[in-house]
Order: C-alpha cells, then sequence, then structure tokens
C-alpha cells in the first residue's frame, strides 16, 4: 500500500468503526521514532523544510525525519515560524492595567484564542506586565490586538511574536536504508 520510501511503509493496518458503524481498514498511528541525534538548526526567516532536507540528507522528501524529531511543535509550518496561529507578547505601562477590561476587548477579537497576563519584573528596559495573546495572524493581525489594548486605554510597549525564530530545532542524523 506504501512505497519502500514512505514512513508509513511498515506500520500495521487495522479494522476500526467509522462515525456510521461500519468496520474499515485504516493505517495505526505510526509511532514517533527515537531521535538520538545531536545536529541543531537555527530557524531563519525563509526556512522550508525540504530546503533543509535537502541540506541536511541530500533528499528533499525527507523533511518529515526533521518534523518527527521535533514533536512540540504541533505542524510543521509552526516548526519553521510560518504557523498563522502564533502567540504574541504586549507590553502593557507602567501601573496597575484594568485587566478584565483589557482581556474582554481582546477577547473579542475574532481569531483570538487564548489571552493570559504576564508578570515579568524583567528589569528597567520592559515594563513589568505583559499580556501574551494566542491568535490567528491570518483573521486578526497584532496591530488589530494593540489598537484593541489602547481602546481601554492602556500604554502597548512593542510586542514581540513568540516564535521559532533564531532558536534551535533538532535535525537527526540520516536514516539508513530509506
Amino acid at each position: 500500500m506504501f512505497s519502500a520510501s514512505s514512513r508509513y511503509r511498515g506500520v500495521p493496518t487495522v479494522a476500526v468503526p467509522d462515525r456510521q458503524g461500519r468496520i474499515v481498514r485504516a493505517t495505526q498511528a505510526r509511532p514517533l521514532p527515537e531521535v538520538t541525534g545531536t545536529f541543531r538548526h537555527v530557524v531563519a526567516a525563509g526556512d522550508r523544510l525540504d530546503q533543509l532536507a535537502t541540506t541536511y540528507y541530500g533528499r528533499s522528501r525527507d523533511w518529515w525525519h526533521i518534523c518527527d524529531a521535533n514533536p512540540d511543535s504541533l505542524s510543521p509550518l509552526g516548526l519553521l515560524s510560518d504557523d498563522p496561529v502564533v502567540t504574541t507578547e504586549f507590553p502593557l505601562g507602567d501601573g496597575d492595567p484594568p485587566w478584565a477590561r483589557l482581556i474582554a476587548a481582546v477577547q473579542e477579537l475574532s481569531g483570538v484564542e487564548h489571552v493570559r497576563v504576564v508578570d515579568d519584573a524583567a528589569g528597567p528596559a520592559r515594563p513589568p506586565w505583559s499580556l501574551r495573546v494566542t491568535h490567528n495572524r491570518v483573521t486578526v493581525a497584532a496591530e488589530e490586538i494593540a489598537a484593541a489594548l489602547r481602546s481601554v486605554p492602556v500604554g502597548v510597549g512593542e510586542w514581540v511574536v513568540l516564535d521559532r525564530l533564531g532558536r534551535e530545532i533538532v535535525v537527526p542524523p540520516p536514516v539508513t536504508g530509506g
């Protein structure tokens, strides 16, 4: 059923009921392999998994080995900071912000999934309070979230998208035999 180079080759099929109760054949969930390699890659803007696979393995189709080695990323797009759902941190002005109004103003926006208050106390260079907002950047841009925060009103500093750019990902050694 799968080609010799498929990561699903050798994964057993199972009989499972579908939504209507009919028994159908399906491929069993593929367990993630143990990764023992020590190769690391620092994610840069414009990185693509197929290009990384070509660089490290000589085969663009082996991109999924890199995904398997980084199970904390839920999607291949998120692994390289191209996921539409991102978390953006908005530093807030000094004082005690009106939290309920701030959070309500942000949660009203379509595309916002989660809002969290962060007490950094990171020092004099940054305000002590910030909001971390997980949102779909296709649906709602960071600029729109900042505008909603300013409508409360509260001072909003320069926001930062907390993604993988500049961070390391694991690149496992090449798999021998396929």
